[in-house]
């Protein structure tokens, strides 16, 4: 909906602003003074970026300074404003001739979407534990002003705002907000499953440190302590240059060695497990000797019998 053109002062802004925002405006400027001085009724148009065709109807309630003496005005933004031409008064301040442009009515349709704005950032505003989203929610605005709120408090950049500003269209504006806010709560809900995975990886930590030392109490008072076999084999694991999956495998042993009772055979079999692992030379290369005559003479010194042990070695070697 518009309203008919009407003349007000007119100001150019460094950044983008939208219908409801209040700003402390800077009037560093002598064409910032000139519109404020200038404004017809407290009311004045504002523009921002680099095009000049839509901008915004603003209140000026107030003037003052700041405590370093700089002029300020302050400014409630209330509506959109199509801009038509500019001309110059005989004081020399800007004067836009625009049409106030204000949001129609809302459609069953518009209304559908703004419910789905609002799904979204109802689980946006749990994910932030925000405190202005669900207030800025009950205030039950139109589909057009909640997405101009919306872009406010989530600070688009200059180049978000301009786009929302220029979304004369609700349903237009409507996407570009819904489009953020689906985008925004893909990465909150991203960003809580790894928080979520972190904390459950340093409380099941927790869990293995308490439990361990519950067992080692445990054992203490049964006589059983073995801490100290564990603890070096854990240190020898910690500094042992070995394939991923056998620290997995040695670690899962020891698990088992620290529950196992010193009274049970799997005790033992245990450490003699863990002891040829931890002897056996990981990652060391040697020079292949292929000699199979060499390899024959080997065998034959140093087992009696056993020829088809010795048979199946000599053919690995004849293979390589």
């Amino acid at each position: 909906m518009t309203s008919a053109r009407a003349r007000l002062s007119i100001a150019l802004l460094p950044t983008v602003v939208l219908p409801g925002a209040v700003a402390t405006l800077a009037l560093n400027t002598e064409g910032l003074r000139r519109a404020v001085d200038a404004a017809t009724g407290g009311r004045l148009v504002l523009t921002g970026g680099d095009e000049h065709t839509i901008g915004v109807v603003a209140r000026v309630p107030d003037t003052g300074s700041l405590p370093s003496g700089e002029p300020v005005a302050i400014v409630q933004i209330e509506s959109r404003a199509r801009i038509h031409a500019i001309h110059r008064d005989e004081l020399g301040a800007d004067v836009a001739e625009h049409e106030v442009l204000s949001d129609p009515p809302p459609t069953p349709s518009l209304e559908h979407v703004g419910r789905e704005l609002r799904a979204v950032l109802e689980l946006i505003a749990e994910l932030r534990r925000s405190r202005r989203l669900p207030e800025l929610l009950r205030r039950n605005l139109d589909p057009g002003a909640l997405a101009d709120a919306v872009a406010l408090w989530a600070e688009f950049d200059q180049a978000g705002m301009l786009a929302v500003l220029r979304a004369v269209d609700v349903a237009e504006r409507l996407e570009i907000v819904l489009g953020w806010a689906r985008t925004h709560l893909a990465e909150l809900q991203v960003a809580e499953s790894i928080r979520n995975d972190v904390s459950e990886g340093v409380d099941k930590q927790q869990r293995e440190f308490v439990l361990r030392q519950q067992l080692a109490a445990i054992r203490k008072e049964l006589g059983e302590g073995d801490d100290d076999v564990v603890d070096e084999y854990r240190t020898k694991l910690s500094e042992l240059d070995a394939p991923e999956s056998v620290i997995t495998a040695i670690a899962k042993e020891l698990d088992r060695l620290e529950r196992t009772s010193q009274q049970s055979p799997e005790h033992s079999w245990i450490r003699t497990w863990l002891d040829r692992i931890f002897e056996l030379p990981w990652n060391e290369r040697s020079d292949d000797n292929l000699d199979l005559d060499r390899a024959t003479q080997v065998l034959d010194d140093d087992h009696f019998g056993l020829d088809d042990c010795k048979d199946r070695i000599v053919e690995f070697l004849a293979r390589r």
